[in-house]
């Protein structure tokens, strides 16, 4: 029950959230993404269990350690001879941490919120931003009347802390080149033209009225022996192969 509870209590939220978007269906995605991810997260009662149980284990094991003060500095005498025994384990280095990220392009951002699964960056980054000019520490930006004003702010604050450093993100007034999103679209939109005037492509067209090519995607190659000779099937501009 309290499950449910929480669910309906985001339900209400996210409904006004997207009543208020200029963009509801992303808004609605978002919704359906805080869903799907509090669905694993315990219930209140739950977690209050868990701290309380979780107390109650560290003041018992206080109390068992103070149980016994007086064989406390009997071991001083029996720790100077093994001094060789010890020596190993106070060698042992603690693993490296590993490198941040190194960004060197705004397509490696949107791609670092994506595995931070900052979803809301993300989206915002990909379709409310144009982009002016990049370079490592530096971003100036012109995001479309829709953005969050805040988008400038909060990108800074969320780079420092995934990779370190500190970002400048500045807000320019020169046009930039369109969002990301658009630029992805419009090129998926000129692939699928290309493929659809193929004439393999348009003969399979014809025997299925109706169909329409949704994606174009690359087919990975299929491994051959090695030494063998690779065999290929090109494509000439009459549809025949050679």
């Amino acid at each position: 029950m309290p499950a449910l509870a929480r669910a309906w209590q985001m339900l209400l939220k996210g409904y006004e959230e997207v009543r208020a978007s200029p963009r509801p269906l992303a808004a609605a995605d978002m919704v359906l993404v805080r869903l799907a991810y509090a669905a694993d997260l315990p219930s209140p009662a739950e977690l209050a269990r868990r701290v309380r149980d979780g107390a109650g284990g560290g003041v018992a094991s206080t109390t068992h350690a103070g149980s016994a003060p007086k064989p406390a500095p009997k071991p001083a005498h029996d720790e100077a001879a093994p001094v060789e025994a010890s020596a190993p384990a106070q060698a042992a280095s603690p693993e490296p941490l590993a490198p941040p990220p190194e960004l060197k392009s705004f397509e490696d951002v949107i791609a670092l919120a994506e595995t931070k699964r900052d979803l809301k960056l993300k989206n915002a980054l990909l379709e409310q931003v144009r982009l002016v000019h990049f370079k490592p520490g530096m971003i100036e930006i012109n995001p479309v009347p829709q953005a969050s004003r805040e988008l400038g702010q909060e990108l800074m604050k969320k780079l420092k802390a995934w990779t370190g450093r500190v970002w400048i993100v500045a807000v320019s007034d020169e046009a930039g080149t369109p969002p990301l999103g658009a630029q992805r679209r419009e090129k998926d939109a000129r692939e699928i033209e290309a493929i659809r005037e193929h004439p393999k492509v348009k003969e399979v067209l014809q025997h299925f009225p109706g169909a329409r090519i949704s994606a174009v995607r690359p087919t990975a190659k299929p491994a051959t022996d090695a030494g063998a000779p690779e065999e290929t099937d090109d494509l000439k501009e009459d549809g025949t192969t050679r």
